[in-house]
Order: structure tokens, then sequence, then C-alpha cells
């Protein structure tokens, strides 16, 4: 600690010799001090003179400068695998006895010397030590994440990760690790020899098919250890065989991929059970199984295409639309259309309106059937023509000139959800093309996305959908969305997030406004660690949302087990969160009673189980070995959890980190200085009473 001031130190001089002179001439010349004792009058003149210095002092402006210096020492991140893939191997008595109590006295071991926090990871990262292994499934990018966001400003002396190196979501680990700026010990755990196993893993086919047509179903039938045997495969549905086949078992290492079709016969939700049959000596049965639900569905949508011209933009929305079983795509320039726009469910017009083609007779139709729209607009579009139209967005161009664009996302949009993925890929999008100019949208109109130009969020949408005279529209503001397509391949080596936008913007556009008072909507397909969620509207005779009455909704499981609920009101519609429910097909049902009328609506949905985790429980002890080498650590067994305190000693980069803060504050914000000197008058005013000199 030390005292500065803010004008020149030496100036201080001033104020001694100010509080020595007042205080000499004070006592000096006043003949009521004249009878003092001189000890009683120097120690008159002694109080003054700091009263007199401390104010003058003060005129200086004072200031006190600490300096504080702080000990970090490291932290150590312990973080446990609590999947399922542990338990499923020849240790796992071991794994669920004996290691937790080992975990926790090397825990015990850390704190006497460091700072040690603890988590369990599967699908999500949990605080706190986990041992049951019930996650479904392995996602260590979601956990370097949560890490490094928790983190990136702290003194990590290392990651302890104890966990069979086996992945099932997210990206490669190695790669998701690569920002860590400490070391990581990996603890293997599970085995990596090849035991007696029979599964089937890999299931690929459509959720969606049509009803009288016949769909793929592709499987993959692994076997290890279990040569010169043989299992039976077996499809059913609804608990009748539909499909059989004898596998012959030939091979250490066995591996067949079965191609088959099945007929779809019934309208619906269809749940079909996958099963080898087991072989004696198997490591776990549990991977013999799979279910598999498919919806059936009536009829496919229609969707058109109409473009100015040819464009990469185009490109990529159909390859998004043509891998969608629901959906038959049609393509053509606007000049060369000559079909019936009236049996299209949608129609997507590419820089139509333009300079070249105005498509008024095009335009006039699709606005007379109310066939939803969604304009794409970009540099050849005639923006004036479009403004005329009337449908929820005009923009005025002061002068021909465009923007590059990025998307921001509105979080208050509710027309449909972009699961996480899909919103993180939006964050650093390239830009797209769009018209400058002032954008109006009309008050009915829904924005998913806005328009950041320059870093600068603006209120222009870039993603605008409006409902109008019973029509639903949609504009994308901006050409270049084939660079959305190239981006998301190049981040995530797959199309995913970009398929999911695109298909939720069709989905949403192409669906025609339902003229029912009472619409309720939810999932049909969920995973068993889902929670399933109800969306309801129940409008009065006027087509206006209300939500006075309460809506109950009735959930009935297959051995007819009933769940009630009363569904919640949200502004001026319903939601309801229902939970997460066991593997299982269900129907529900919900009911409102409105002016003595009740309004019924009644659908289904299917929980699949997830057994990522069953597939392949061979333990990858190498990816563990990569992850701790190129993050300067090491990899260790369950077994030598004794050795890590050693290891940790011995890595000379963990070691506590200094840091010096340096602090002014004025002396007038000391409250002390106040009470000194209200005691220094006090005194002063006190003795003089006290000796008689008034």
């Amino acid at each position: 600690m030390s005292l500065t001031t803010e004008y020149a130190a030496w100036l201080s001089i001033f104020c001694v010799l100010l509080a020595g002179i007042y205080s000499y001439f004070f006592y000096r010349n006043d003949k009521q001090f004249k009878g003092l004792n001189i000890r009683k009058l120097y120690l008159l003149m002694g109080l003054r003179f700091v009263l007199v210095f401390l104010l003058s002092f003060f005129l200086l402006s004072p200031l006190v400068k600490t300096i504080t210096r702080t000990i970090e020492k490291p932290l150590f991140i312990f973080v446990q695998d609590n999947s399922e893939s542990i338990k499923i191997n020849k240790d796992s008595l071991f794994l669920q006895n004996e290691y937790p109590e080992k975990v926790k006295q090397l825990i015990g071991d850390l704190e006497k010397k460091f700072e040690v926090v603890s988590y369990s990871f599967g699908e999500k990262t949990r605080n706190g030590l986990r041992f049951d292994y019930s996650e479904k499934l392995s996602d260590f990018s979601e956990l370097f994440s949560e890490l490094e966001n928790r983190y990136a400003n702290r003194n990590v002396g290392a990651l302890l990760l104890a966990s069979d190196g086996i992945y099932n979501k997210g990206i490669n680990p190695l790669y998701a690790a690569q920002n860590f700026g400490f070391p990581i010990y990996t603890i293997a755990l599970g085995d990596t020899s090849l035991q007696k196993d029979a599964y089937i893993t890999r299931v690929k086919n459509n959720k969606i098919t049509f009803l009288g047509n016949k769909f793929p179903l592709e499987l993959t039938i692994k076997a290890n250890e279990l040569p010169n045997t043989s299992t039976k495969l077996q499809v059913f549905k609804n608990g009748k065989e539909v499909f059989a086949k004898e596998i012959q078992i030939n091979s250490k290492q066995y591996s067949e991929t079965i191609e088959l079709e099945l007929e779809a016969t019934k309208k619906g939700l269809q749940r079909y059970l996958i099963k080898i049959q087991p072989i004696t000596g198997e490591l776990s049965t549990k991977n013999n199984f799979k279910n598999i639900v498919i919806d059936v569905l009536d009829s496919k949508q229609k969707v058109l295409i109409l473009a100015n011209s040819p464009h990469p933009d185009i490109g990529a929305i159909k390859q998004v639309l043509m891998q969608n079983p629901n959906l038959e795509t049609d393509f053509f320039t606007v000049d060369k259309f000559k079909g019936d726009i009236k049996k299209y469910n949608l129609v997507l017009l590419h820089q139509i309106p333009s300079l070249r083609h105005t498509a008024n007779l095009i335009l006039k139709d699709l606005i007379k059937e109310r066939i939803p729209i969604l304009f794409i607009l970009g540099t050849q579009s005639a923006v004036n023509q479009i403004n005329e139209l009337n449908l929820g967005l005009t923009i005025k161009k002061t002068r021909n000139d465009f923007d590059e664009s990025n998307a921001v996302l509105n979080p208050n949009f509710t027309l449909f959800k972009l699961d996480g993925e899909a919103q993180n890929f939006i964050k650093s999008l390239p830009p797209l093309i769009t018209p400058f100019g002032e954008y109006k949208s009309s008050i009915t109109a829904d924005v998913l996305f806005y328009q950041k130009v320059k870093n600068l969020k603006t209120d222009r949408p870039l993603f605008l959908f409006n409902q109008i005279n019973g029509t639903k529209v949609g504009y994308i503001t901006g050409e270049g969305i084939w660079r959305w397509r190239i981006y998301d391949y190049l981040e995530n080596s797959n199309q995913e997030a970009f398929n999911q936008l695109i298909n939720k913007v069709i989905q949403f556009l192409a669906i025609r406004i339902s003229k029912d008072r009472f619409v309720v909507s939810s999932p049909k397909l969920l995973s068993e660690n889902e929670a399933i969620v109800f969306d309801a509207e129940f409008y009065n005779k006027s087509y206006e949302p209300i939500n006075q009455p309460e809506i109950e909704l009735e959930i009935t499981n297959s051995e007819d087990k009933k769940f009630s609920y009363l569904m919640d009101k949200v502004a001026k519609t319903y939601k309801l969160n229902a939970g997460v429910f066991p593997v299982g097909d269900y129907r529900f049902q919900a009911r409102v009673k409105f002016n003595e009328k009740t309004f019924t609506r009644t659908g289904e949905f299917s929980v699949i189980s997830i057994d990522k985790e069953a597939e392949n429980p061979v333990a990858d002890h190498h990816l563990l070995y990569q992850l701790a080498k190129e993050n300067r650590g090491k990899i260790l067994y369950a077994n030598e959890l004794d050795n890590i305190l050693n290891e940790i000693e011995q890595n000379k980069d963990i070691s506590p980190i200094s840091y010096t803060e340096k602090n002014l504050q004025d002396l007038l914000n000391l409250k002390w200085l106040f009470f000194l000197i209200l005691g220094l008058l006090s005194a002063e005013w006190f003795l003089r009473k006290y000796w008689g000199a008034y």
C-alpha cells in the first residue's frame, strides 16, 4: 500500500507550513491561552496542526494505491463417463463396485493440494459424480464445449477423463479438444478385446412412406468370436413375422449387410421389431434387438420451384427437397412452365417476378387459389412489383444497391422450432446479398431471421412469414443460400443443419391453413430421452385465437393406462410439456368445451429406444491415447489410479499462477478519516473547555 496525489507531491510542504503557521498564531496571540501550562498549549497546538494539515492536504486529491497479489492453485477437472457402454463388458462388476471408491479416494487426495471439480457426462454434462452408467449416448464434443465455456480463464491444471472412448454423438473428440490449453489425462475403462457377441447395427430406413408403397430397410449384422454358429434374423409387425432369414456366421469377425423391402399396408405409425436370436455365450443380448417406427401417409405434398434463371440457390434447395420422401418436387424456369399451378401445395419463386418475367398470370392464380408462396429475392428481382402484391413485406429502394447481410435468429419466433445444432449453425453463416432499402413488414408477420449488416443488427427481415386471407407467404430476402449448404459441410462434415432449416420452412408453408377451430400438434416420433410437447390453438366463430377455455389432454399407452393433463395457456395459444415417456406406442385425445359445445382432437405418437451404447461395446483406448498425447497428457488405466498423483506432481507445467491487481482509491472515501477529523475537533474542543480556555 502507498500514498500518491493527483497534484505534485511537493505541494504538501505548503500544507505543513499552513498548518504550522495557523496553529502557532492561533494559540500564541489569544490572551485566553496565556495561563495554560506549556505542555497543554503544545498539545492543543498539535491537535490543531494535524487537523489543518489534513484538511489542506485533501485539496491535493490524495489517493491510496494498493497492490493485491493473489495466488491461484491449479484446478483439476475430473470427468466420469456415465454411459451404458461402460457396464457392458467383463469388468462391469469392478466398475460398479470397487472403482467408484477408488475415484473418490483419488479426488480426496487431490483436494489436499488442489482445487477439484467433478462432472459426469453422457449425452449431457452434469455436475457431480455418477456411477449408475445410465446415459443413452456419449457426446464428447458437448462435454468439451461446456468445460471450455466454464473454465476459459481459469488456471486449469489438467482434465482427468475416465471413459471407454466410445462416442456416438457429436464430432470426433480429437477435433473437439483442439482449443484446450491444459493437459488431458485419460483413464481407460472397459475392454478392448473382442468378446463373444452378435448384434444389429446401422439400421437405415425412411421415417415416412406412403400407403401401398414398398419401402426399403437396410441393416447390418455383426458377430465377434462366434465362428461356425448360426442365428436367425426376424422382422415383426404387431407381433406378426413379416420377414425371416437364417444367418450363418463363418468367421471370428463377421459382418453382413441385408437389404429388404416391406409393404406399407396400413396408415399411421407402424412399429417394427428387428431381432436376431441369441447365441449361447454372448456378452450381451441387449444389442440383439432394434425397434423402428415408420409413419405411413396417404399422399405426398407437391412443391414447384419456378426460377427466373438457373442459380446455385435452386440446386441447394432441390437437393434438400429431393431427399424428403414426403415431397414431390418439380423445377422449371418461369418461361418454360406450362403446367397446372393448382395441383401444387407450395410454389417457390426464385427472383420472380423479375425485370424480364413479371409472371403476372402465375401470381394471380397463386393468390386466387390461396396456394402458399415462398419468395426468394435477389439481384434480378422486381422489388416494386413484389411490393404491389401487398402480401406482408414492402421494400422501398432509394437506389439500386445491395447489402451483404448475415442472419440473426429472432428468439421470439414461434411458428416452428430449430434445434440447438441448427441455431448454432446460424451464428457464423456467410452473408446473403439483400436489397438495400427501407423494409416494412405487416404487423401479422413473423420474422425468423433478421439482417445483420457490418456487425450491426437491423430490424430488416431476412426470413419472414405471413398469413393473409388464408394463404401462407414466406420471404427469403437475399440470394446466396447455396453458400450456407457448403459452409455446413465444411464445419460439420454434413448438411444436417441446413437440411433441417430448409425442411422446416417448406413443411410450415406447405401445410394449408386449417379451418378447424381446434388444432392440436405434436411430434409423431420421439427418442426415449425426449419430452413430448403439445401445441394447441382454439378459435372463436370469427377465427380469432382465444385461450379462455381449459383444454384437457389425455394420453393412453398400449396397455390402456391413461395419463391426464391440463394444457398451459401461453399468449393466445396452449402448450403442454408432458415429459419423457417409456418406449412404446401412445395415442392422445384433447378436449375443449366452449359455449356448451365440446371440440375433440385425437392423435398418436411413438417413443423409440436408443440402443447406440449397446451396438458395439468394445472400448476404444486408441482414441483415449491420441486424446492424451495431443493434449500433453498421458493415458492410464483404472487399476493405475494411484499413479495419477505422481504423474501430476512430475508435470512442471502444472503450477500455481500469481495475479497482481493494482487499485487506486480516493483518500476522502475512507470512512475512518471522517471519524479521525471528528475526533481531533472533539478532543481539542473538550480540552479547551476542560482547562478553562473558552
